[in-house]
């Protein structure tokens, strides 16, 4: 049986895990909740609670004491986490080789079979948690900055919402220009994106305007979206797109449009290798590859990073024009 994870109350699955949602607020009042995916999952409960999804057969008296007793262990259990706890909570969900997993965490989680492909499960829920308990009196830029250079953390798990971009200005300005795809985020937010992602506010128009720039000369820059900044975006207000920007991009699209429908680069004579292991990619001197990683598939229960991660491999076919 997997953990209880609430997704959103239109999922289809909702029903697979009554069981278990059943079990967790029929015996609320014995339940330890011995380490972080405990309290994560408590969280998720409350969720369907809130949602008013559970089983009908729970009285109102049973959800009323699974609520409040939810409440005080993730209150209670968030009030006294550690610096410490909280670099193991990071490593646990964003570390990618969990061979090397901290002796510390694969200890505590070790006698609950039940969390054998939980790694990934509550990545949004502890973020979610790290800013309704405000973490930030815990955990510094610096140490923030470490984990997410550490663990390569992309940027959007962190602007859902202001909370970050407010408590740490300056590592999200950084984070956000350290990489050009990061300039699809913005463009998102004026193309109909079902996610809107808050971009950080002391990026002057001026570095936008260099970072738009940057990603139009980037290697692997979606073509629909230099149409788009070619075209210019109504009410962007972010930068201004301007006769000079609108220049570059009109060339850069004649150049991409070139390389997809040239003899050389229609595909004729040309190598696309996917790979699954990490070492033969990192060998490999295909000029278009891609590493898929296969046991993060296997083990992956959310649906949105399942979809976000094929995305970016649909986003390296649509580059080499496929």
């Amino acid at each position: 049986m997997e953990r209880v994870k609430f997704y959103s109350s239109s999922d289809m699955s909702i029903g697979y895990h009554f069981d278990r949602l059943k079990e967790l607020i029929e015996s609320c009042e014995k339940l330890e909740l011995n380490n972080f995916l405990d309290i994560l999952e408590a969280y998720n409960v409350l969720k369907f609670i809130s949602n008013n999804i559970y089983p009908i057969d729970l009285s109102d008296k049973q959800i009323k004491e699974a609520k409040g007793r939810f409440n005080s262990k993730i209150n209670q259990f968030f009030n006294g986490i550690s610096k410490e706890d909280i670099s193991e909570i990071f490593s646990y969900f964003f570390f990618s080789d969990e061979s090397e997993l901290d002796e510390n965490i694969a200890k505590k989680l070790d006698n609950d079979s039940i969390d054998e492909y939980s790694n990934t499960l509550f990545r949004e829920d502890f973020l979610e948690c790290y800013e309704q308990y405000k973490l930030d009196y815990k955990i510094s830029e610096d140490d923030l900055r470490k984990y997410i250079e550490e663990y390569e953390i992309p940027i959007w798990y962190f602007i859902g919402t202001q909370y970050f971009i407010i408590k740490y200005p300056d590592l999200m300005k950084d984070i956000f220009l350290e990489k050009a795809n990061n300039f699809e985020l913005l463009l998102d937010n004026y193309t109909g994106g079902k996610n809107k992602r808050f971009i950080p506010t002391n990026i002057t128009k001026d570095e936008m305007y260099k970072f738009c720039e940057q990603y139009i000369e980037y290697t692997f820059a979606n073509l629909n979206y230099i149409r788009l900044l070619n075209q210019g975006i109504q009410g962007l207000k972010e930068l201004t797109i301007d006769a000079k920007l609108k220049l570059k991009s009109r060339k850069r699209c004649e150049q991409i449009e070139q390389e997809i429908f040239s003899d050389k680069n229609r595909g004729i004579g040309q190598r696309i290798a996917v790979y699954t292991e990490k070492e033969h990619y990192n060998v490999a001197k295909d000029e278009f590859k891609n590493l898929i990683d296969v046991d993060y598939l296997k083990k992956e229960n959310s649906k949105e990073n399942l979809l976000e991660y094929m995305m970016y491999f649909n986003f390296f076919l649509q580059t080499i024009g496929y």
